[in-house]
């Protein structure tokens, strides 16, 4: 459990972090001097905001954000976004998991939420970038039903191969290690207990030998 609260509050930190040093920080996802001329040729003020988000929808709208846009903001502020929502989604998955699906002594899934987490998180990165090249929003959306595919997909063939994969006896070729204990303290010895398993094995052996008697009788 402490390691799905840990992975929910650094993801939280890492996503408000992400914002915060965007808006706030000296890292930003333009391009100055493209920035510059844009505000310029199109006169916007210091506080005319709206103006401003005016212009960069218009640009979005016609694909043309890429020119004012500077790449390595972008991929660092994308990856450590990305990187948040997939901690954030494994802490709560779980949490949720042990909680409600799991016994006392069981421990969560933690290979699952993991897959669920790169998952989700792929889906909603797909979705940011195919609105980035202005798809429409019914066709993002169905992303949501190719990650639900998968997951069914996933879990199919997983379970197949462990239906498959036969269930190996414990191997009893090793003798054990005992300690030889006195009989005072309420314990037989290594040496009455190897005594007491060979008498074991040959009255079994017996057992067996009849029974190939009698069937050849038969």
């Amino acid at each position: 459990m402490k390691y799905s609260f840990i992975s929910l509050i650094v993801g939280i930190i890492l996503i408000v972090g992400a914002f915060l040093i965007l808006q706030r920080g000296n890292v930003s996802p333009f391009k100055v001097s493209q920035l510059q001329e844009l505000i310029n040729e199109n006169q916007i003020g210091e506080n005319d905001y709206e103006l401003f988000e005016e212009k960069i929808d218009e640009l979005i709208a016609n694909g043309q954000i890429e020119v004012y846009l500077e790449s390595s903001s972008v991929v660092i502020f994308v990856c450590t976004l990305a990187l948040g929502v997939a901690l954030v989604f494994f802490g709560i998955h779980s949490i949720v998991d042990k909680l409600f699906f799991k016994k006392f002594f069981e421990k969560a899934n933690f290979p699952v939420a993991i897959r669920r987490a790169l998952l989700f998180t792929g889906v909603i990165v797909a979705g940011l970038i195919l609105r980035f090249y202005r798809v429409e929003w019914n066709m993002v959306v169905l992303l949501i039903p190719l990650f639900i595919v998968i997951e069914l997909i996933v879990v199919y063939f997983s379970a197949d191969k462990s239906e498959e994969r036969p269930q190996e006896l414990p191997k009893f070729t090793e003798k054990p290690v005992f300690v030889n204990t006195t009989a005072e303290d309420g314990h037989i010895s290594g040496r009455e207990f190897e005594n007491i398993r060979n008498s074991y094995e040959e009255e079994f052996e017996e057992e067996d030998q009849n029974v190939i008697k009698e069937t050849s009788e038969e």
